[in-house]
């Protein structure tokens, strides 16, 4: 997203506003902190999984029908990366299991990448993940109002 060029495919979305921002001290040291916060608080793993399992289970029992509808379409496309359904309800609990394992798998690489692009050291990447920009030490409530904490 800091590419002068642009980002994505051929460079097709244009970064020169966020190359300006993150010019600003100001702008920086918020961009920093927030991006942290998503990294360790918001996407922290057992809130991703309870959030993930919440959301799976108030669909599940229509996966069923989502399946039989889309059978022919599955069985045209059934080794192929268009495939547009599961093709069973294990499928699609693999594919749920897949997006929260994903999920987990990013923070490294977007740990590496804010340290690496903003030059901080592990001293920094250490305050930036417990302060917010006020100094003060971040909370997060998971869905049912108790209190997380980052893990490491």
């Amino acid at each position: 997203a800091f590419d002068p060029k642009g980002h994505g495919i051929g460079n097709g979305f244009e970064t020169w506003l966020m190359c300006g921002l993150v010019e600003n001290e100001d702008f920086r040291e918020r961009f920093i902190h927030n991006y942290m916060y998503v990294i360790h608080y918001v996407f922290e793993k057992n809130r991703v999984s309870d959030t993930v399992d919440y959301l799976a289970s108030l669909i599940e029992e229509e996966i069923p029908n989502h399946i039989e509808r889309w059978k022919t379409n599955n069985e045209n496309y059934a080794n192929n990366e268009y495939r547009s359904s599961p093709g069973s309800l294990s499928g699609w609990k693999n594919a749920v299991e897949g997006i929260k394992t994903r999920i987990e798998k990013r923070k490294p690489y977007a740990l590496k990448e804010i340290k690496n692009f903003f030059k901080l050291t592990d001293k920094q990447m250490e305050y930036y993940a417990t302060y917010d920009i006020n100094g003060e030490p971040y909370v997060l409530y998971d869905m049912h109002g108790n209190p997380v904490t980052a893990e490491g």
